[in-house]
């Protein structure tokens, strides 16, 4: 009986679990979203807006791969009307200041050079200290009598 239950199991399109939400219609959605979500009355494409559309959590469609392009697309094409709309003033500066940098990684840096005042460092630096070499003439001495 456990043999004819585990054969049946292998027969099955998802033995184990549940079936998929990646049907070839809901993939095709999926795409589709890209071109309607203005559309829908979104500020942005999100993975969230996606998730809505689609009728699916979207940890749903983290964890399908079969999404994984649709969702760079969104990610991508969020970021370009974030940078265009802080541009042409259709955002808030802040506002586009703080999605840039939650959501991709875009944030301001400022260097600050705390040990050198601008000067070069000298070269190379090993375990805190210069390799450089100073020698006085008794060092001289010593190398030359080993």
């Amino acid at each position: 009986m456990g043999a004819l239950f585990v054969l049946q199991l292998s027969q099955m399109a998802h033995p184990g679990g549940a079936p998929t939400k990646a049907t070839e219609a809901t993939l095709e959605k999926a795409r589709q979203y890209l071109n309607v979500w203005k559309s829908l009355g979104e500020a942005i494409p999100t993975v969230e807006g996606l998730a809505i559309y689609l009728g699916l959590h979207r940890d749903t469609l983290y964890a399908r791969p079969e999404f994984s392009d649709t969702l760079l697309a969104i990610q991508q094409q969020a970021k370009y009307e974030l940078q265009n709309g802080g541009l042409n003033g259709k955002f808030q500066p802040r506002f586009t200041q703080f999605m840039l940098a939650a959501n991709h990684g875009m944030v301001e840096k400022t260097a600050t050079d705390h040990t050198t005042n601008g000067k070069d460092l000298p070269t190379p630096i090993f375990g805190g200290g210069s390799m450089s070499v100073h020698t006085d003439d008794s060092d001289q001495a010593n190398i030359q009598s080993a």
